[in-house]
């Protein structure tokens, strides 16, 4: 399937629709589950912070139009963020947030990041409204935040990085969170070989993936339907997917090592159990979190 060739002046409508789902899922009664990301509403337009006071009815809503996606909203930032909070705990320095649309770990992670730099990568105009944002919450880039304009389909990240004084020798954690699966084969390849090459030692990677059966139309995990009509809707469709198997074999050639690879029984029991150790919902099942580490890195 080809790329859709965007504008840079568009605005990535997932990334959007995710911060809504991150929102509207941190007001959870129950603390078990809620999402952790409580700045998420501060990146919705005045229309989508207004609709949170209905938030039981926007749950409904998105359950009933993409079953799945509420609750996968919540598993994959609570599974990222303690990714990332072991990694500020182990002395890493810099982390790159690839497709970072608005996400908000470099605000939250405050306390824990005092020599860490943040570099957040995204689609011009999906950056260009979070800079105004941030500029109406009085924040903005700075020496520890330090935002990068790039088109993953058609740039390299190492190049652009350079530009941002990016230094390839510091143990570095990079988010790849709900991106590689709009992506072509050889992007995707990229951002691995990016990996490999211009990262530390001890580096990490940590991201989500589309599971093969998802394109080879296997319509019966939950909500994959729906997923896949969404996708097409918002003229984001579904490019890469792979298994298990495969990754492993990827990164084997790359010289990485793949630290953790979970699918939806161990995403549900880590994440989405609820004060009586109950599982509160169901998220899409046709995704996995994979975590990697650079072990063999060459001479830069």
């Amino acid at each position: 399937m080809t790329v859709n060739k965007r504008n840079k002046d568009e605005v990535i409508e997932s990334a959007q629709r995710f911060t809504l789902l991150r929102a509207l899922s941190h007001r959870e009664n129950d603390a078990t589950i809620r999402n952790p990301d409580y700045l998420a509403e501060k990146f919705l337009s005045e229309d989508g912070q207004a609709a949170l006071v209905f938030s039981e009815v926007l749950k409904k809503r998105f359950e009933s139009k993409t079953p799945g996606a509420y609750y996968y909203a919540i598993a994959r930032t609570k599974h990222i963020d303690a990714k990332l909070d072991a990694c500020l705990r182990d002395g890493f320095t810099q982390v790159v947030i690839l497709g970072a649309g608005n996400d908000t770990r470099a605000y939250r992670f405050q306390e824990s990041r005092q020599a860490v730099t943040f570099y957040e990568l995204d689609f011009p105009g999906t950056q260009k409204l979070k800079l105004d944002r941030l500029s109406k919450l009085n924040q903005a880039s700075n020496n520890t935040i330090i935002h990068v304009p790039i088109d993953f389909n058609s740039q390299e990240i190492y190049p652009e990085l350079l530009d941002y004084s990016y230094d390839p020798n510091k143990k570095t954690l990079i988010i790849w969170e709900g991106v590689s699966f709009y992506l072509d084969v050889s992007s995707v390849d990229a951002t691995l070989e990016f990996f490999s090459q211009y990262t530390a030692e001890g580096s990490q990677l940590v991201f989500d993936y589309l599971i093969d059966d998802m394109l080879n139309e296997n319509l019966e995990y939950y909500g994959a339907k729906d997923a896949l009509n969404w996708s097409q809707e918002l003229n984001e469709p579904f490019l890469f997917s792979t298994n298990a198997s495969k990754l492993l074999y990827m990164c084997k050639e790359k010289g990485l090592n793949v630290l953790s690879d979970i699918g939806s029984f161990e995403i549900n029991e880590k994440y989405l159990m609820d004060k009586n150790q109950c599982l509160a919902g169901n998220a899409f099942d046709f995704f996995r979190f994979a975590q990697l580490e650079n072990n063999f890195p060459e001479e830069i």
